[in-house]
């Protein structure tokens, strides 16, 4: 869907990765503690392209997510982008724990 949004194929995408933290109310699957905010509930990864559009979310526990964690999602998100614009340079953005060996 994402891809199917441009007209026309751009030459570079820059692409934003963060987590967000999300209180859960009751007892969800996957909802952990997080001791930064006092709650439960889940830390999704979310990714935007530099242009504010929604690119793609992996529901996740309440935690940091390690590299191991990052890599797969990262990969199957440039493979997806790469098989509709094999040619397209792609900038990825994020916090400092984003830039784990295992993702680099």
């Amino acid at each position: 869907l994402y891809c199917a949004s441009f007209r026309q194929v751009p030459k570079r995408i820059v692409l934003d990765i963060d987590d967000t933290f999300d209180a859960v109310h009751r007892g969800q699957q996957l909802r952990l503690f997080n001791a930064h905010h006092d709650e439960y509930g889940f830390q999704p990864i979310v990714v935007f392209d530099g242009d504010g559009r929604f690119v793609g979310a992996i529901l996740r526990p309440a935690k940091r997510p390690s590299g191991a964690e990052i890599r797969p999602h990262l990969r199957r998100l440039v493979r997806t982008i790469r098989s509709n614009w094999p040619n397209i340079r792609i900038l990825l953005r994020g916090d400092s724990h984003y830039c784990s060996p295992q993702v680099i």
